[in-house]
């Protein structure tokens, strides 16, 4: 995975695009909603001034890359290319598709990216929508058993591409000529890899996956009227936003507000939108299942016994995070935990990055961005995971020509990295309520630090939400509940993934 001080390079990139579009076009700064932008004109010559920098051009890696690959590599032959994407997800046609220059940024990106992706590769893009998972399962599995060759991209959520997966339906990445080594690929969905093939990936293509991220805001004005002298941007570089710090943080914030009972009416430390358990399971280092290259994926919390002993305390952690002294409050839908922090009654408040958007559009106040809180000092990095509902990028294993695919997908990637990545940037940050330099560093550690694990798209294996189970349910039966699980695994290993071992 790339390392903070990579995640810290590319600040630099999106905060000196952000300072070329402030020279070349001012009235885009002044725009605080983007909602409210309709100068395409503008838009359009802030990327020509980008693109025509000498500088850019020798030195920025995505368009050296770019540069590299020739017109004979991609040419299409002016064909359509075809995308079934997934209806049932409006993240996944808004990456992907786009009317024109409406005045909104990131469709204006979304569509200047497709209008150069098509010159480039002599290509016609061309779109079917899947109305639901089974129909998108049900069109995919057509494609590549049948041959027909009318579909070049899959676009749809990862569990149903999971499941493509493991009947043999997919391409393999590897076998592409894609170095997918560099930013404009998730590192994350790279060292999925099953037994030496990668079937999916994430990237500066697909914002979905980005929105369906777990992390962590705070009420500004809340936290510096009781945290005045903590910087809590500064704790997360110095390495010390912990379960422990976080627990320290919230604790005597909470307030009834007078009948007695406590309920959604009344203010809490924390706010818990529904399943963030799971992200603190994750954003402690812990996974389900470990993935070795050529061999069946193992159980994580057998293969080490400190991790099993870590998961169990990490039960009674959270236990005491959720039920002591009223300091947090669990929302019973996801919409409770929303609206309760839009009302300033939550310190902090758990949920995705999507909501960051929600509340730059509906939310008077000021509010931050942080990660999702390490167990400890001791570890590495702020981890976090992704929803299997977003959308991910694969290809059908019918593909015949998979060098010129490869050398297309490239093109699609580092144009997205090149324009729709910052637009989407633009629009979680770029607004009254969270605009600041620290919450775009915040959101780069974030991405840069997601984990896949299987357990979440394969739910044979009993797994997914299992934490959530216990951490939420009241008492800790996580060893008893992991240990039903653990005799049938390798069982229900073998079943899976006979057809691609």
């Amino acid at each position: 995975m790339l390392s903070i001080n990579n995640a810290k390079a590319m600040v630099l990139r999106i905060l000196c695009l952000i300072l070329c579009v402030a020279v070349v076009v001012s009235t885009f700064v002044a725009c605080d909603n983007t909602n409210d932008g309709d100068d395409t004109s503008a838009d359009s010559t802030e990327t020509s001034s980008v693109s025509n920098s000498t500088e850019t051009e020798t030195t920025d890696p995505a368009q050296v890359a770019l540069d590299a690959i020739t017109d004979k590599d991609v040419d299409w032959g002016g064909k359509e290319f075809t995308i079934l994407y997934s209806g049932y997800n409006g993240d996944n046609f808004q990456e992907l598709q786009s009317e024109g220059q409406t005045g909104e940024i990131l469709s204006n990106k979304v569509f200047e990216r497709n209008e150069k992706f098509q010159d480039k590769c002599n290509l016609k893009l061309n779109y079917i929508k899947a109305s639901d998972k089974d129909d998108a399962h049900f069109k995919a599995q057509r494609e590549a058993q049948d041959g027909i060759g009318e579909i070049q991209y899959f676009t749809i959520d990862h569990g149903t591409t999971a499941g493509l997966a493991i009947e043999g339906l997919l391409y393999n990445f590897l076998d592409m000529g894609i170095d997918l080594e560099t930013e404009w690929w998730d590192q994350g969905t790279y060292s999925f890899n099953l037994y030496g093939n990668v079937f999916f990936m994430n990237g500066s293509w697909n914002f979905s996956d980005d929105r369906s991220t777990w992390c962590m805001l705070f009420n500004k004005k809340a936290y510096n009227d009781v945290h005045p002298n903590v910087d809590p941007y500064q704790i997360v570089l110095d390495g010390e936003w912990t379960l422990d710090k976080f627990h320290e943080l919230i604790s005597n914030f909470s307030s009834d507000n007078g009948d007695g009972s406590w309920d959604d009416q009344d203010n809490y430390g924390f706010i818990a939108t529904p399943h963030y358990s799971n992200a603190l399971f994750f954003g402690s280092g812990l996974r389900y299942t470990n993935m070795v290259n050529g061999e069946d994926p193992t159980l994580a919390l057998s293969d080490d016994k400190s991790m099993m002993d870590k998961a169990s305390a990490l039960v009674d952690k959270v236990l005491n995070i959720y039920g002591t002294d009223h300091s947090t409050h669990r929302a019973v839908d996801f919409q409770t935990s929303y609206s309760m922090f839009k009302n300033n009654q939550g310190l902090f408040y758990g949920e995705t990055v999507s909501y960051v958007i929600n509340l730059n559009a509906e939310y008077e106040g000021q509010f931050g961005v942080l990660p999702v809180p390490k167990y400890d000092v001791e570890q590495k990095d702020y981890l976090t995971y992704t929803g299997d509902y977003s959308s991910t990028l694969s290809i059908p294993s019918n593909t015949k020509d998979g060098l010129k695919i490869g050398a297309i997908t490239q093109v699609f990637a580092i144009m997205s990295h090149q324009l729709t990545f910052p637009a989407f940037y633009d629009v979680v940050l770029t607004s009254k309520s969270v605009k600041d330099p620290q919450s775009v560093e915040m959101l780069n550690i974030i991405f840069q630090h997601r984990v896949y694990d299987i357990s979440n798209y394969f739910v044979d294996f009993g797994l997914k939400g299992m934490f959530e189970k216990s951490a939420e349910g009241g008492n800790n039966n996580f060893s008893r509940d992991y240990a039903k699980i653990k005799s049938s695994f390798n069982r229900n290993v073998s079943k899976l993934f006979k057809k691609i071992k």
